[in-house]
This record gives structure tokens, C-alpha cells and sequence, in this order.
């Protein structure tokens, strides 16, 4: 065989191996059978391949291959062992030798002999994690060893649980270890003790408990070991995270914890390890863990019985000693006697310093020498004694005073108490004698009285009055004057609150002041009133404080009280004077003016300046007189210097040439300003006389035809009386006076008739009186606007408006004037605007007839043919399917019941009721009404606020307001167009406000049209009553007005842009609803409650309602009956039959629903009643004015919706 073929036999029959050569460059030139089966390429596929492609991604990272490569050729070969990949993209473990093909010393490339080593790998990798394993256990049972010593050395329980900890820690090699108690019935934890490693050393200071409701708890609860991956512990239920700490915390790699279990089985406590140094914890830590905790049991119950032991050891040390120690320091002199010997078992110390003695004797009879006297001086006998008659009568001996004459002479009180001691059986083996000194405490107790005494008077007879009060307010503490100043008795004002003798006005005050005395400590003045018992008030001046106890706490208020009343009367007095004074000063028509005591014009002086143009350096001094008239000067100087020779008030007339250039006559008076005899200063006034001189010469003028013209003018003034149309009338001394014949032609009555009659005969009795009114009317003032209703001899009332002014004489002169025509013809006025506007509703209503007739024509199509197939298929006895045809009924009756919603709201008239509306349900919920009613031809354009406001309106008047605007929007886009809804909100800032809009929130509903347009003249008009563009008999010029009537209204605004060919945009401003928001309603509860048994009496002039409500009912458990008429009604719920609830339709042949309700609560008044209408308008109140125990439910309504009513009503619980 040629060796060529030879070899390459011998590469084939080689099928362990994977034989491959290289060139220099590493691309494969050979691949034998083994490679082939060894990576599950062929030779064709590999060859050409650079050896790079059997590598993994990891191994391609650097010039390994090269590397390897060069050390081949340079020492022979080399070995190398790594991951490879095989063509089905597993890998294996592959041991490889490299070595360099050489031909007479020329270096052709390289052989590699490469074999799969991956099952080698495991058996050596699992022989060496059993090592490890093994020699892990060992060392852990060795820690275990170590550590039970640890614990068994302790010698109390903190030490033992800090052994225990750490000792976990270092056997499992953790991070950290945490020994907690179970403490509570929930399972919350105390942690006892923690041991952290340095990775984890800023940590030992937290002391943060576990609750109760954690993982930790769940542990105690099942008492197993629980041992997670750090995953599985973030995904527990019950995990709590670290809370505040959980970005700061350090990765746990896993948590081992297992309870601690006392010999009874109960749980103390568990030891938890976490972040175990290399790997997760596993079965043999969690073994090791549980051997310790077993062993950590014992010793915990070992440790608290020894601290238990301890404790009652040293507690009972510590009350034998202290009982010694409390009987001989006691500041009581305490003696215990024998019954029956008398003997002394026990005299302290204290007894024998208060006797002066010893007593000795072993008896009773050592009594004879102790010295008690009683107060008439006879000695106590030995029977008399406390601690004698304890013994004998078994009885203990209250408290009471004796009086002891001791040996050194002095006499001392002691206060003696003596008390019975008794075994097991009831008998009495000894008494305790308890003696205290009193004297000294007699005495303080007499020096403190004679002090409070003395300060008692002291106080009362104080100037000043002194209360004081606790620190609720509450009086504990009063003097005489101060019972003086309020008027009160010191047996009224002790007890009461001090709050509620002041002043309504100054209470907030006081109190805003002694809290922020409460608060700081520093006293406080203040000025106040006090009422009186007749009512009256009287003005006080408060000097406030705390009195603090000997602790320095606030334990009253005291107060410090002076009678201002005088003060205040004369501040009030001086008060008065000066507004007097500027009240003077405005009344005077004139110029005011001051000069110092020498006559000389200083300072400032406006007035002035004002008056004749001179600057501040003209005026001062005697510059003034140079704005007199030349003439005028000298004279007026020389009496200003006269009068201030005088000291006497200035007179003078001048004339003054003012600002404007002109001459003025003025009159002017300055007097001094004296204090203490000497003048300080002038002040003077110049009054403007001129029009009174000119007056006084046309007067003069006049005089000589005085008399024709007073002839003159009397005629002209008798032809008006008697000609006027108005009422003219004199009234004075309770009576008429004198009455135009006006009177007569107004109202018929006779001029000696009215003047006859008491003036209040003809008045209305429910209007204003006028008579009333003339008879307050003061002097100079006048009535005007005062309408009310006189009689006419008809019998009829005229409305009369009423003028009147009284002279000095007191006589009233009336001026009226019928006016019934003018209110009649404003009655009808608003009655046309009424109807109007109830027209302008209807044509919009009929506006919208067309879209809401074929509505209402397919949904009654879908209800009909519905329940036509229904009733064919249950006579064929077809049943199946016949939900889906009860759902299109059901779905078709309820639009059909929005759509009537919707149109009863559109049209009825009521007073606005402002609720918070979302204007983006409300322009859904009308989208479909709007679409119908403009037709194909224009498209809508919807864009909402995605976070809108609630705004504050009217929902009614909004829908009308918004369907206006969409048929005006329609009818100015005959050709088709585009509309847009929008919401928004509004800011309207105080800075820049939009005018006739308050500043604040609002939230804005636009509707822009792409239509004709207005004009700016059109545009001024638009919101005109009664203007409109359109043709006679199509609009009634209402709609706009109405429209920005109801937003003005509700507090908002209207804007309109418009041009001619650019369409229109009107935006309405609704005030921000700052209540709660939310106004959808709550969806008809899915589980409907049944009855009890209750008794419901159903009243309906429906027989299929009646029929639907009272099978419904009874199927609920309800006993149900039903009539259809009230009167029927009527007599079940006036007789003796249990009616627990009325169910009744609003209308109601003959009685309505609400008068039957009302007959039924005369004579039930507790009885709950539910209204059912579909539209009741004026018969029933709004909801939310609904008396209690009553409601109302709207029909159609849904039998799930009457069920849960019913059952809210008769539970009394609050409708949702």
C-alpha cells in the first residue's frame, strides 16, 4: 500500500479522534471521519475553513490560536483544553494537541489531534464539588461543635443570643445573621440580636422591628426552615422589602431562615442568615442551620428560666431590704404590736425621736407613760390607745390627732392610725400602728390661714379688680372689685366662664391672645369689654399672666382688671369732636389756612397754594397779600394786624384773584389758637361769597316786582294742582291735609272722603306702609322708590309710587303716581318673554323632530320585531337563542328612554340649579343628537380636554344652550361645512382680565363653525333680544340672548369672533366647580338583596306596570299589594294594615301622587315613600329637596335599580 494511502487509512479508522491539518495561516486542509463525527461537518464542508469557526464566542477574543500556533513551532507542541461547537450549535469539552508539519526543515502547517473530553469534565467536576461538599460539612460540624460551646458558656440570655448569631453567621459564612423573638399574637418580632459582617457595618446601627404581617411572621407560623434565591424572596407575598432603605440595600444572594421551637413545640423565634459569602444557601447549610437552632432552643429556654430565676431572687433581696429600709426611714413613726402579749415586735426610729422616749415593757401597760393626753388635758387610759383598740375590736382604727406631753416638756400633735393584721384563718396575730407629726403642719397650716386672711382682705380692698381663672377659663378666684365692675356677685362669677362674660366682638380677640400666651409664657395687655347683667357693657384694661406651680407648669390664668369705662367715653367723646371738627371743615365751602402766632403764613399750605397759583415761597410770610385786590390789601392787612394786637377773631371781605386769573369775592374768619393763655396759631377759612353778592344784587333787582311775581307764580302753581295727573297731597299732624283733585279722578274717592279717612284705610295690608313712613320721616330728608297698593272706590288696588319731603313745620309733602298700568303692562312683558322664550325651545325642539322621529322609528322597529319573533318562537317552542332578541329589545328601549331624557330636558322651564357638569361627557353623550340634527353635509370635529375641570352650571340650560349654537352653526353652513366642539381651560388673570370676568378658573366650551360669517355691525347686535338675520316666522331672536342671559347667569362669560366668509366661534366661560367632581352615576348593583317580608302597597294608573312592580317585588320576598287609584289607596294607609313602604306614580287621576303622600304621613308619619315618574314637572321637588324618608325613581328604570331602591329605602341606608 503506498504510504500516501497508508495514511490516510489510518486517519479514517481513527474515528475517536478528530485529525485535522492546517496551513500556517490556521485554514483547515484536511478533516478525517472522527472530526466529521466528533463536529458533524463533512471534509468538503470544512476544508478551506479557518480553525476560528469550531471556537465558542469567548475563546475568539484575543490571538489564542496564534499564540498557541507560535509555542507549537517553537518547543514541538502544544496542549490545550477548551469549549468547542459543534454544527448542531452544541458544544462539547475538547482536549486538543497541536504540532508543527515539517518537510526537509520547510514548516508546511499543523497537525491537530483533538478528542471530546466533556464527560471526563463532569466526572471530575462532580468528584471535586463531593470534596468539597464533604470537607464543607465537616468544617460546618466542627463550626457546630465550636459553637455549642459558645452558647453553653453564656451566662445569661442576652450573651447566649449574640453567641447563637454570630455562631450561625461563621458556620454558614454569611454576610448577615439575625436572631429575632416572637413578641404579640401576630407574630412580630423583637430582633434580639445581629451580626454583620464589614460589609455591612454601616447597617448595625438600625433597630427597626419586623411587623407581624411579613415573611418573617409566615416562618413562626408554620415553624419549617425556609430557605429562597433572592428572586423568589422579592416575589413573595409576603415580602415587606426594606422600605425606605430599598435603593441603598446591598443584594441578599438568597435568606435561610429557620424557627426556633421551644420542648412544647411553640415558637420563640427564628435565626435568619442572608448573603452567604460565594453561592446560595443550600440543603447542607440549611441542615447545619436546623442542628444549631435545635441545640439554640434548649439554651434560650434554658436562659430565660435562669433569668427568671435570677430575677425572682433579687426581687425578692431587693423588697425584704426595701421593706427594712422603708420602715426605719419612713418619715411615719411605725410600730407593729403582738395580739394577744402586746409585746413589741417592731419600733423604727421615727417613733422614738417623736415620743421623746423608748417605749419599753412587754405589754400593753407601756402605754401608761407614753403621755397622751386628750384636749381637756385628761390622760388617754390604756384602752383609748389606736393600737389597743385595733387588737381588741379587729377593726382598723381611722386616722385621728393626739396629743402627746413629752418628757422634755414640749407638747406635739401626732396624727394615729392603727390597723388590724391577720393570718390564713382570719385571726388577728398583730396591728400596725402608723403615727405622723402634725404639729408643724397645724401650724403652717394656721400661719397660712392668718396669711389668706390678710391677702384676702388685702385683695378686696384693691383698686383694682383681680380674677383668676383656671386654664380652661373657668373663674376660681375673684375680688370684691371686680365683682364691682361687672356687677356681679362673687357666688355668680365663681364657677363661671370668663369667655362668656365678655363681649361678643372681643372674645376672638382674648382668645387669639392667651393662646399665644400659652405658647410663649409672656403676659399680655389688652382692652375689653364685659357685659353687664342689665346688658350693658363696661370697658376694662387687662394686664394678663400665667401662674406656674412648683414645677414651673401654667396651672392658672391671672388677670389684673382696671374700669376704663370713663377713659373710653372720653376717647370716644374726643373722637367724636374731631370728626366733628373735619366734618366742619368739609361742610365749609371755603379755603382753610393757618399763620403762626405773629400773623405770619409758614409752612405748607396746599389749600392755598390751590385756590390763587402762589408757589410755597410766594405765600410765606405776608406774600399771601399779594393775591389780594390792590384795593382790597391795604384795609384787609391793616385789620389782620389789628386783630392780632387784639388777640380777637378776624373779620373781612376781599377779593382774591384766583388761579385761573379771575376775581373772586371771599368772606374770611380766622380765630387764635390759645393754649394756657398764649396764642400757638391762627386758623382762618376764606369762603367764596361771590354768587351769594351776586344773588343779593339781583335780589335787590327783583324786589321791585316781587309782588307780580309772587301773584304770577301762586296762579301758575293752583293750575298745576289741579291740573296734574300726579297725586299731590300735604300730610302732617296723622292726617291729609290737602289732596288734589288727581286723587279724585285716579281712585274715585271724593276729596272730603279721603281727608275723612284714617290714612293706613286704603293701604294694602301686606306693602309698605307710605303712612308709616311719613309719619318717621325726618326733617329735610326724603322717600323716594317706595311702591305699594292703595284701594280705589272700585274695589280695586292701584299700584301707587311714592315721593314725600318734610319741612321744619313737620308737614310732609306727598307726590305719587299711579303706576298700575305701567306694572300691569311689565307682568305681561315678562309673561310675552316667557312665552318667547318657551317658543324659541320649541322651535328648536321642532328643529330637531326630523332626526329624533326616525331614531325613534328604528329603535321601536328594533323593540317590535324583537319581541314579534319572540312570541313566534315560544309558541313553535324555539327557545333557543331568544337572549339575543330580549338584549336588542332591552338595548333599544333604553335609547329610546335617554333620547326621551333628553328632549324633557331640553324643553321644560325651571330655574337654574348649578351642579358640577364634565362638558366632555356632555358633549359625548349629545354627539349623536348633534350629528342627527345637522345632517351628512357638515362634519363634526370633537377636541376634549384630556384632563378637564368639572364646570359650575346648569345642565339643562347648557344642553339647550349648546343645541342653539349647533342649529345656528347649521343654518349658516347651508352648503355644508365643518363644526367643532371644544372644552378647554381658562385662566383669567387680575392682571389682564377679560372683561366683565372675575378673576380665577374657568373652563370653556367653543363650537366654531366654517359658515357664512356676520359683519362687525351684525356682530354688535348679536346678543340683542329679539335680533335676528333670519327670514319672518324662522327665529325669534332669542337664542344668542338667552344663551349669554344664562352664562352671565352662572357667573361666566360669552365671546363671539365672526367674520364675513370666515366663519363663527362663539365660546362660553363657566366658572371651575371647586366641590367633589364627580357626577357619574354608580352602576345598578349586580347583586340585588332580597326581602323580608316587608308589607309595600304599589299604587299606578298602569295596569302593566303595576303588574311588572308587584311581581317583582314578590318574587324579592316582599308581601306586595297594588290599586290603581289613590282614594283606594287612601283607605289601606289610613286603616290598621302594615304599609312599610308607598310606591305611587307622581300622576294620578283625580289626587296626585303627592297629595295622596302627604294624606298618607298625616296619618303615618314615618312611612317611606318612592315616587315613580316619567316626567312629573312641577308635582314633585328636585331631588336634593326631597323630605326625608322619601325618594323618587324616573321611568323607564331598570328592575334591578327598583330592587336595590326599595331594599336602601326600608334598610335606611344612603343611596350611593
Amino acid at each position: 500500500m503506498p504510504h500516501q494511502a497508508l495514511l490516510a487509512a489510518i486517519l479514517d479508522s481513527a474515528t475517536d479522534y478528530a485529525i485535522i491539518t492546517t496551513d500556517l495561516d490556521g485554514r483547515l486542509t484536511s478533516w478525517n471521519a472522527g472530526a466529521q463525527t466528533l463536529f458533524g461537518w463533512s471534509e468538503a464542508e470544512a476544508v478551506g475553513k479557518t480553525v476560528e469557526f469550531l471556537l465558542n464566542a469567548e475563546d475568539l477574543i484575543g490571538p489564542i490560536l496564534h499564540q498557541e500556533r507560535q509555542t507549537a513551532r517553537a518547543k514541538g507542541h502544544v496542549n490545550s483544553q477548551r469549549w468547542y461547537v459543534r454544527r448542531d450549535g452544541t458544544q462539547f469539552w475538547g482536549s486538543a494537541r497541536t504540532v508543527p508539519l515539517m518537510k526537509d526543515d520547510l514548516h508546511l502547517g499543523f497537525l491537530l489531534t483533538l478528542r471530546d473530553r466533556t464527560q471526563s469534565l463532569h466526572t471530575e467536576r462532580d468528584r471535586d464539588h463531593l470534596t468539597d461538599t464533604l470537607s464543607r460539612r465537616v468544617t460546618q460540624l466542627k463550626a457546630l461543635a465550636e459553637a455549642t460551646r459558645a452558647i453553653t458558656s453564656a451566662p445569661d440570655m442576652k450573651t447566649t443570643v449574640d453567641a447563637i448569631t454570630e455562631q450561625a453567621r461563621l458556620i454558614v459564612g454569611a454576610h448577615q445573621s439575625v436572631v429575632s423573638m416572637t413578641q404579640g399574637e401576630d407574630w412580630s418580632q423583637s430582633i434580639t440580636s445581629v451580626s454583620l459582617s464589614e460589609k455591612y457595618a454601616k447597617w448595625r446601627h438600625l433597630d427597626a422591628l419586623p411587623s407581624g404581617g411579613g415573611i418573617y411572621a409566615m416562618v413562626c407560623e408554620t415553624n419549617q426552615p425556609v430557605r429562597m434565591t433572592q428572586a423568589e424572596l422579592e416575589a413573595h407575598t409576603r415580602w415587606k422589602n426594606f422600605g425606605t432603605y430599598v435603593n441603598e440595600h446591598p443584594p441578599m444572594r438568597g435568606w435561610l431562615a429557620v424557627p426556633l421551637i421551644s420542648h412544647q413545640g411553640t415558637n420563640l423565634g427564628l435565626i435568619q442568615l442572608s448573603d452567604k459569602f460565594t453561592g446560595e444557601f443550600d440543603e447542607a447549610d440549611e441542615a447545619i442551620v436546623v442542628q444549631l437552632a435545635q441545640f439554640a432552643s434548649v439554651a434560650i429556654e434554658k436562659a430565660r428560666a435562669q433569668d427568671r430565676l435570677h430575677q425572682s431572687q433579687a426581687r425578692l433581696q431587693l423588697e425584704s431590704g426595701l421593706l427594712t429600709s422603708v420602715l426605719e426611714q419612713a418619715p411615719l413613726g411605725i410600730s407593729i404590736s403582738e395580739a394577744g402579749t402586746g409585746r413589741s415586735l417592731m419600733l423604727n426610729k421615727q417613733i422614738q425621736n417623736q415620743l421623746g422616749i423608748t417605749p419599753g415593757g412587754e405589754s400593753l401597760h407601756r402605754y401608761k407613760h407614753l403621755g397622751a393626753v386628750h384636749s381637756d388635758g385628761r390622760p388617754y387610759a390604756i384602752e383609748d390607745y389606736p393600737t389597743v383598740r385595733a387588737l381588741s375590736s379587729g377593726n382598723p382604727i381611722p386616722p385621728e390627732p393626739m396629743i402627746y406631753r413629752r418628757a422634755d416638756g414640749t407638747v406635739r400633735t401626732f396624727e394615729v392610725s392603727s390597723a388590724p393584721v391577720r393570718n390564713s384563718e382570719g385571726e388577728v396575730i398583730a396591728s400596725v400602728t402608723v403615727s405622723i407629726d402634725i404639729e408643724d403642719r397645724l401650724q403652717a397650716e394656721a400661719t397660712l390661714q392668718d396669711r389668706t386672711n390678710r391677702l384676702s382682705t388685702l385683695i378686696n380692698q384693691a383698686a383694682v379688680g383681680i380674677c383668676q381663672t383656671d386654664l380652661n377659663g373657668t373663674i376660681v378666684l375673684v375680688n370684691a372689685r371686680y365683682c364691682e365692675i361687672l356687677g356681679r356677685s362673687e357666688e355668680e362669677l365663681i364657677g363661671s366662664n370668663v369667655d362668656a362674660l365678655t363681649h361678643p366682638s372681643d372674645r376672638q380677640t382674648s382668645k387669639v391672645l392667651t393662646q399665644q400666651m400659652f405658647k410663649t409664657g409672656e403676659s399680655y395687655l389688652v382692652d375689653k369689654r364685659y357685659m353687664r347683667p342689665d346688658g350693658s357693657h363696661v370697658w376694662t384694661s387687662l394686664h394678663v399672666s400665667l401662674a406656674h406651680d412648683a414645677e414651673g407648669m401654667p396651672q392658672y390664668v391671672s388677670a389684673v382688671v382696671v374700669d376704663i369705662t370713663q377713659r373710653k367715653q372720653a376717647e370716644a367723646s374726643l373722637h367724636l369732636s374731631n370728626q366733628r371738627f373735619r366734618a366742619a371743615v368739609d361742610a365749609v365751602q371755603g379755603v382753610l389756612w393757618t399763620n403762626n402766632a405773629k400773623g405770619r403764613m409758614i409752612g405748607e399750605q396746599p389749600a392755598w397754594s390751590a385756590l390763587t397759583g402762589q408757589t410755597y415761597e410766594e405765600y410765606q410770610g405776608t406774600g399771601w397779600t399779594r393775591a389780594l385786590h390792590p384795593e382790597d390789601a391795604p384795609r384787609s392787612l391793616k385789620r389782620w394786624r389789628a386783630a392780632l394786637r387784639g388777640r380777637k377773631t378776624f373779620h373781612d371781605e376781599q377779593r382774591v384773584r384766583c388761579q385761573n386769573g379771575k376775581w373772586r369775592i371771599f368772606s374770611v374768619r380766622a380765630i387764635p389758637v390759645i393754649e394756657e393763655g398764649v396764642i400757638v396759631e391762627w386758623v382762618g377759612v376764606h369762603t367764596d361769597i361771590t354768587e351769594i353778592r351776586q344773588v343779593e344784587q339781583r335780589l335787590r333787582q327783583l324786589n321791585e316786582t316781587l309782588e307780580q311775581r309772587v301773584a304770577e307764580r301762586t296762579a301758575e302753581r293752583d293750575r298745576t294742582w289741579a291740573l296734574s295727573d300726579d297725586l299731590l297731597g300735604v300730610f302732617a299732624r296723622e292726617r291729609w291735609q290737602s289732596l288734589n283733585p288727581a286723587w279724585t279722578r285716579q281712585l274715585g274717592w271724593s276729596q272730603s272722603e279721603l281727608l275723612a279717612f284714617e290714612p293706613s284705610r286704603l293701604e294694602y295690608p301686606d306693602d309698605p306702609s307710605p303712612t308709616q313712613h311719613f309719619r318717621q320721616l325726618p326733617i329735610g330728608e326724603t322717600i323716594n322708590g317706595l311702591r305699594s297698593r292703595y284701594r280705589a272706590r272700585s274695589g280695586e288696588w292701584h299700584w301707587i309710587d311714592w315721593k314725600a319731603t318734610a319741612d321744619k313745620d313737620g308737614q310732609v309733602y306727598v307726590f305719587a303716581r299711579d303706576v298700575t298700568a305701567e306694572v300691569e303692562a311689565a307682568v305681561m312683558l315678562k309673561q310675552t318673554e316667557e312665552a318667547l322664550r318657551q317658543s324659541q325651545k320649541m322651535e328648536a325642539v321642532g328643529q330637531l323632530t326630523g332626526g329624533i322621529a326616525h331614531d325613534f322609528n328604528n329603535l321601536l322597529t328594533g323593540i317590535i320585531g324583537s319581541l314579534e319573533i319572540m312570541k313566534r318562537r315560544i309558541g313553535s317552542q324555539q327557545l333557543q337563542g331568544l337572549e339575543r332578541y330580549m338584549e336588542a329589545a332591552s338595548v333599544s328601549a333604553h335609547r329610546a328612554a335617554t333620547l326621551t331624557q333628553r328632549l324633557l330636558a331640553f324643553a321644560r322651564r325651571q330655574t337654574l340649579d348649578p351642579q358640577p357638569i364634565d362638558l366632555n361627557a356632555l358633549v359625548t353623550s349629545l354627539e349623536d343628537l348633534v350629528r342627527r340634527t345637522l345632517g351628512e353635509h357638515i362634519e363634526i370635529i370633537t377636541q376634549l380636554h384630556p384632563h378637564l375641570w368639572h364646570a359650575l352650571s346648569d345642565t339643562n340650560q347648557l344642553e339647550n344652550a349648546l343645541l342653539n349654537l349647533v342649529i345656528n352653526a347649521r343654518d349658516a353652513m347651508p352648503d355644508g361645512g365643518t363644526l367643532v366642539l371644544k372644552t378647554g381651560h381658562f385662566f383669567n388673570e387680575a392682571t389682564h382680565p377679560l372683561e366683565d370676568l372675575n378673576p380665577g378658573h374657568y373652563v370653556t366650551l367653543t363650537v366654531r363653525d366654517s359658515g357664512t360669517g356676520m359683519s362687525p355691525e351684525v356682530v354688535a347686535k348679536a346678543f340683542d333680544p329679539f335680533f335676528t338675520t333670519k327670514p319672518i316666522g324662522q327665529g325669534t331672536g332669542l337664542g344668542l340672548s338667552m344663551i349669554y342671559g344664562f352664562v352671565k347667569q352662572s357667573g361666566g362669560h360669552v365671546t363671539l369672533q365672526s367674520e364675513v366668509g370666515q366663519g363663527t366661534t362663539i365660546t362660553l366661560y363657566f366658572p371651575r366647580a371647586l366641590q367633589a367632581e364627580s357626577l357619574d352615576q354608580e352602576e345598578v348593583e349586580a347583586v340585588v338583596a332580597p326581602g323580608n317580608g316587608e308589607s309595600i302597597l304599589v299604587v299606578g294608573d298602569d295596569s302593566a306596570v303595576r303588574l311588572l312592580v308587584v311581581e317583582v317585588l314578590n318574587e324579592l320576598g316582599y308581601a306586595a299589594q297594588d290599586t290603581h287609584h289613590a282614594h283606594e289607596a287612601l283607605a289601606i294607609l289610613e286603616s290598621d294594615a302594615p304599609v312599610d313602604l308607598l310606591i305611587t306614580d307622581v300622576g294620578l287621576p283625580g289626587m296626585s301622587g303627592t297629595q295622596l303622600a302627604e294624606r298618607a304621613r298625616a296619618s303615618r308619619p314615618t312611612l317611606k315613600i318612592l315616587f315613580m315618574t316619567g316626567y312629573a314637572g312641577e308635582a314633585v321637588q328636585p331631588k336634593g329637596s326631597l323630605t326625608e324618608g322619601t325618594d323618587i325613581i324616573g321611568k323607564p328604570f331598570l328592575i334591578d335599580e327598583l330592587a336595590n331602591r326599595v331594599r336602601h329605602m326600608l334598610v335606611d341606608e344612603p343611596q350611593s
